[in-house]
């Protein structure tokens, strides 16, 4: 009886001193910061340029590796994909002489202003901002969504 008792008493100690010790809080990650994404982008997208200015890249390959760029940086977005497409389309058309450069801007931009249109009645936004076209905003002088 007495080793019950004492071993009944062990236990007690050994499980108050267990539920003494906390587990350390969870480690959360920092949020993703945006504007840097989006600012890492638009670097990359200028020496982008700057390779397809001097003949080492063609408009769509340029376009290619941006995308590779954005997917690997951010994933994908259901926004900034639909842009993707639209800019990745005309930049063939420009590279193949069907569209002048303009013409690319000019259907680039009517794309902005059509998805800002969408994004406004979007609910719920996504969480992560849409990067890509928040950058193309941003070359064009355009506020972001």
């Amino acid at each position: 009886m007495k080793s019950t008792l004492l071993a009944g008493a062990c236990a007690l100690v050994l499980l108050s001193a267990c539920s003494a010790v906390q587990a350390p809080p969870p480690v959360v990650p920092p949020a993703p910061d945006f504007n840097a994404m989006q600012n890492s982008l638009f670097q990359e997208t200028k020496r982008l340029a700057n390779l397809v200015g001097n003949g080492s890249l063609s408009r769509v390959e340029a376009a290619d590796q941006l995308n590779a760029r954005r997917l690997a940086m951010i994933g994908p977005h259901p926004v900034d994909d639909e842009v993707f497409r639209t800019y990745r389309l005309l930049s063939v058309q420009v590279q193949q002489n069907k569209i002048t450069q303009d013409k690319l801007r000019i259907t680039l931009m009517n794309k902005l202003d059509a998805v800002r249109k969408g994004y406004a009645l979007l609910d719920p936004k996504p969480v992560k901002p849409p990067v890509f076209t928040n950058m193309l905003l941003q070359i064009y002088d355009r506020p972001p969504l």
